[in-house]
């Protein structure tokens, strides 16, 4: 596994948020808090510290985790308008490209699992297919909340039904 692969998945397991937030547009900022919480610049750095004092380490990324929930960034509302952002430039520049796109993924999707269904996977190659259904699958879902948005308000409100409960 490459560093950064498993700097990723340390951060995201520690401190989930932290590790989300890498990827998006608050990258920047996590990435910052990262740094300053370990007291290190680079990924190798980062693992050769957690590889040699893991419970010191761990315990910084769980309080840098804290520390930025503390920021209260409403993650949901900034992807919610990065979506309704790229749909209202969708409509004023009359640009029909995210709907073909749309209709590609579909079609390759589908027809890919519609494929390994009926002919089965081939003992070579089987890895790179898998791969290939798993991103076009991402791609979908990405394809989809775009047009139809997302659950996470619905998963938002069951889980406050469920703290109002206790």
């Amino acid at each position: 596994m490459k560093i950064g692969q498993r700097l990723k998945q340390i951060i995201g397991t520690v401190a989930p948020m932290l590790g989300t937030s890498l990827g998006g547009p608050l990258g920047g900022i996590a990435g910052n808090m990262l740094q300053k919480a370990l007291g290190v610049d680079t990924e190798e750095a980062a693992l050769q510290l957690i590889d040699t004092n893991p419970t010191e380490s761990l315990a910084k990324l769980r309080q840098a985790e804290v520390e930025f929930k503390k920021l209260d960034i409403d993650l949901e509302r900034i992807n919610q308008q990065d979506r309704d952002s790229a749909r209202q430039r969708q409509v004023a520049m009359k640009d029909h490209t995210p709907t073909v796109l749309a209709f590609l993924l579909t079609a390759g999707f589908f027809g890919t699992l519609f494929w390994m269904l009926k002919y089965g996977l081939p003992l070579e190659g089987r890895d790179v297919i898998m791969v290939m259904i798993g991103s076009l699958g991402t791609a979908w879902i990405s394809a989809i909340v775009y047009y139809f948005g997302s659950s996470s308000g619905s998963a938002k409100k069951t889980e406050m039904l469920g703290n109002a409960n206790r």
